[in-house]
């Protein structure tokens, strides 16, 4: 009788999508940070702080006189108004005493003096004008040629003006040269045509009265604001330009 043998044992299949066993545990699992819950709760503090301070500082702004009344700021210089652009009380006050200047400057006598200089001056040089601007600068005091300035029939109408108008420390006119023709004192200068005052009181020729910004006077030595009232000779064209520092004391009086 034959034995019968016994069938070998069959594999175990292995199932293709298996998915890997999981590692082994770390027998000694990291501890968590101890500072990290720390610092959440140092930020949190400091952000309730910021914001409870804020509070407080909106609620005294908005109760503060003092910040209201500077609610409008003076913008930088570079884009601030410019000064001449005044308070419609001060332009009123300008515009009365220019007005005045007007008067002033149609003074038959004065029209003629400033006419004949300006004919007189037509023929100096440039290099003689600029000699004689330089001279001028460079002399202290009075000089027998600025004297003359000084003394004249035109210099003796601007000081009865000044008499009878106070508050003008200076006043001075010029031809159509822009040198001078007569001036209650003495000026910084002889030529003002290279000022741009005088080239826009005189306007190409056709003259416009206006008048500068708040600022110390050299020769005049006081705060004040310059006037510019153009003289018209008989013919209607501009022949000269009178200038009036008008001291600011003197606008503050009639406010």
């Amino acid at each position: 009788m034959e034995e019968k043998t016994a069938p070998p044992p069959q594999a175990t299949p292995i199932m293709q999508n298996a998915q890997p066993p999981p590692p082994p545990a770390d027998p000694h699992p990291t501890a968590p940070q101890k500072h990290t819950s720390v610092w959440f709760i140092i930020g949190i503090l400091i952000l309730i702080g910021a914001t409870a301070g804020g509070i407080v500082a909106y609620q005294q702004s908005t109760s503060n006189p003092m910040i209201e009344k500077i609610a409008n700021p003076t913008p930088p210089l570079k884009q601030a108004t410019p000064s001449t652009s005044m308070s419609p009380e001060i332009e009123a006050i300008l515009t009365k005493k220019m007005t005045a200047l007007e008067k002033l400057a149609s003074d038959s006598a004065l029209v003629a003096a400033v006419e004949a200089y300006g004919n007189k001056d037509a023929s100096l040089t440039k290099d003689q004008i600029t000699s004689l601007d330089t001279t001028w600068k460079n002399t202290k005091g009075d000089s027998d040629f600025s004297k003359q300035f000084l003394n004249n029939p035109t210099a003796l109408i601007l000081k009865k003006f000044q008499e009878s108008n106070p508050g003008y420390p200076e006043i001075f006119v010029t031809n159509k040269e822009g040198l001078n023709v007569g001036q209650t004192n003495k000026t910084s200068d002889y030529l003002q045509s290279d000022e741009a005052w005088w080239t826009t009181a005189y306007n190409s020729g056709r003259g416009k009265a206006t008048h500068g910004d708040i600022e110390y006077d050299e020769s005049a030595q006081s705060r004040s604001v310059s006037l510019y009232v153009p003289v018209y000779g008989t013919d209607n064209n501009v022949v000269g330009i009178i200038k009036a520092v008008l001291d600011i004391a003197s606008i503050q009086q009639d406010l």
